[in-house]
């Protein structure tokens, strides 16, 4: 584990869920001191972790679902909806509307804190029978039912996690962005396919980690570059392929050559080209004393990764604008002193232990999907409640009466300072995101008590179902029947279906029908990204020790970020 500069270590401990050893130091006291919640002038101290980070971060993961959606209905009404829970799952779920409505009141379902029991015992009991919503939309979404995780989406169809998004599919991440389709961590675009990890572009496809380009495709690490095709590393270039400048007339006939070959073909070729070329060790822009990939504009961020905005914050991702954070994911946005949470944003404030909040969270703990909570502990499916345990109300003064005794008692269980137990999650863990970054098979997960889901929805009834190698080539070639069809993934070999929305993107654009699967496509995807893990190696050119992404038995060439800047730059 790398220690950064200015921490010292203080103890080292096996990790108890995989062995490995990691290390607290002396500013991880500091903050776990910091974020202690204070009762009746006592701080009730929190320990240091027993999990090494990726263990803790796996656990957290393992509450989030964010693209298994299913139909169900509604469990007060009987209401069709898309819900995030399968069918088979025994929890009550209500329509949104009828779970914000006046007329229900989660509190119904408060109970008294036992303490001759474990509190997971009791969570676990409250958390069966309290109805939950559908999906975990913010705001202001239109005809976008078949999104999770959005705010302000308009004519969406299976994106996540996004905000400001329109006319967008099959994404993760695509925020203020609109005509995007499968696409991961892109901002402020617009007509793009098959990018990741790309800003303020137009036009562009299967492209990655490029800033500022249009009408191109097949980039890699491109900054301000506008009809180019098949690059890497290039900087304020037109008319390029191959990293070589053509006149427009010579590029253009180029390009028809290579897309000649077909995508898949491209695609190939393409990753060839990329490894022969170097690769810068980190991707962070405008951060200082900062240690991890894909950072933006922070300070004293360690062992952090696609974010931006963070000032002193370690262990956290796809986080944005917030100081003082630790094991932590998803969201922030003005988040301070949160501590061991997914899923939290908008004014979180001394918030530990919590899964999925909304806005203007204040001294939580313990708690599961309760957006706009204010000092509330144990509680599971609420809204903008205050001074509730269980679910139960109380006055201000009861609650912080009985709230440290809760604690001591849950200090002899052993249950204060650890997470949920993974048990507890709602979802299998193949339903969520801790299987992307941390797969497991379903005896691994079982045997460590994680849950499980073998639910398989119906399909619907189509026309055919026609294998992905049948398809023709070229766009114009496929017919308007296509949308009754099913096609059969070339790899997984399960089918999708086409809707008329990605139809009509793909032929405006005259892009190819896909032939994988929407999952597998992700996946893919995913595979491109770096993992979320730094190495030592020494740079392939100055063979100075560096921090990087790429593990040191990889074969890509990797220079140091100097080396980099000075070979892209010149």
């Amino acid at each position: 584990m790398l220690i950064p500069p200015g921490e010292s270590v203080v103890e080292t401990k096996p990790c108890k869920s995989c062995g490995t050893s990691f290390v607290i130091t002396d500013k991880d006291l500091e903050f776990y001191d910091k974020v202690s919640p204070v009762f009746n002038g006592k701080k009730e101290s929190i320990p240091t972790p027993t999990l090494c980070p990726d263990c803790r971060q796996r656990r957290r993961l393992a509450f989030r679902n964010e693209r298994k959606l299913y139909k169900r209905v509604s469990d007060l009404s009987g209401e069709n909806i898309v819900s995030m829970y399968s069918p088979d799952k025994t929890a009550p779920v209500y329509t949104s509307a009828e779970w914000k409505s006046d007329e229900y009141d989660p509190r119904i379902y408060g109970r008294d804190f036992d303490f001759s029991r474990t509190f997971s015992e009791q969570f676990a009991e409250l958390v069966a029978v309290t109805p939950r919503l559908p999906i975990f939309n913010k705001r202001g979404n239109e005809n976008s039912a078949y999104s999770n995780y959005m705010g302000d989406a308009r004519n969406c169809y299976l994106v996540f996690d996004s905000m400001g998004t329109e006319d967008c599919g099959y994404s993760l991440k695509v925020t203020f962005s609109r005509d995007c389709y499968d696409c991961d961590y892109v901002i402020r675009s617009e007509q793009c396919y098959g990018c990741t990890d790309s800003m303020r572009c137009y036009g562009l496809f299967e492209s990655a980690y490029c800033s500022d380009c249009r009408d191109g495709g097949f980039l890699f690490d491109c900054i301000n570059c506008s009809d180019c095709f098949f690059c890497k590393g290039l900087r304020n270039k037109r008319y390029c392929i191959k990293n070589t400048e053509y006149s427009p007339e010579e590029y253009a006939r180029k390009k028809r050559e290579l897309l000649a070959n077909g995508f898949s073909q491209i695609h190939v070729e393409f990753r060839d080209f990329c490894n022969a070329l170097p690769s810068c060790c980190l991707i962070m822009n405008g951060s200082t004393e900062s240690l991890g990939n894909n950072l933006d504009n922070c300070n004293n961020a360690h062992d952090c990764f696609d974010s931006f905005d963070l000032d002193d914050c370690k262990y956290c991702t796809r986080l944005h604008t917030s100081k003082d954070c630790q094991d932590y994911e998803s969201w922030g946005q003005q988040s301070s002193l949160v501590y061991e949470s997914i899923g939290i944003g908008a004014g979180a404030h001394r918030v530990v232990f919590n899964v999925c909040g909304m806005s203007e969270w204040v001294e939580t703990m313990y708690c599961l999907v309760t957006p706009g909570l204010k000092h509330c502990f144990g509680c599971a499916y609420m809204n903008d409640k205050s001074y509730c345990i269980l679910n139960k109300q109380y006055t201000e003064e009861e609650y912080n009466t009985l709230v440290p005794k809760i604690i001591a008692h849950m200090r002899e269980t052993g249950e204060w300072g650890e997470f949920f137990s993974p048990n507890l999650s709602p979802f299998g863990y193949n339903e969520t995101v801790a299987m992307e970054y941390f797969p497991l098979t379903k005896e691994q997960a079982l045997s460590q008590w994680f849950n499980w889901s073998d639910y398989e929805p119906p399909f619907p009834k189509v026309e055919k179902i026609i294998p992905a190698s049948k398809l023709p080539e070229k766009i114009e070639d496929i017919p308007d029947d296509i949308l009754n069809w099913a096609i059969e993934c070339e790899i997984t070999k399960k089918p999708y279906r086409i809707i008329k929305q990605e139809l009509d993107f793909y032929r405006k654009y005259s892009l190819p029908i896909p032939r994988r699967h929407p999952d597998q496509r992700h996946l893919d995807r995913l595979a491109l990204r770096n993992p979320r893990k730094l190495y030592e190696r020494k740079c392939d050119k100055c063979a100075t020790d560096m921090i990087t992404t790429y593990a040191p038995d990889r074969p890509e060439t990797v220079y140091c970020e100097e080396c980099y800047n000075r070979d892209v730059y010149g």
